[in-house]
């Protein structure tokens, strides 16, 4: 979405990364998140960015925990 001096970027992943048996991976996260902020005035930008990454398994058993 952009305005004229301000704009943001938001994007979320949803990760389903299953084994054969239907575990989760243990590597992959279950969710990623971004969001940016920026601000352009004249020649200047100024920006704010954030990232989350979601629990990952301690092993590849779903149902151990986290």
């Amino acid at each position: 979405m952009s305005w004229k001096y301000f704009d943001y970027n938001a994007r979320l992943n949803i990760t389903r990364a299953t084994l054969e048996d239907g575990n989760q991976i243990m590597w992959v996260p279950l969710l990623t998140a971004l969001l940016s902020f920026n601000i352009h005035y004249k020649k200047f930008t100024w920006n704010l960015n954030g990232t989350y990454t979601g629990k990952r398994y301690k092993q590849n058993d779903s149902f151990f925990g986290y």
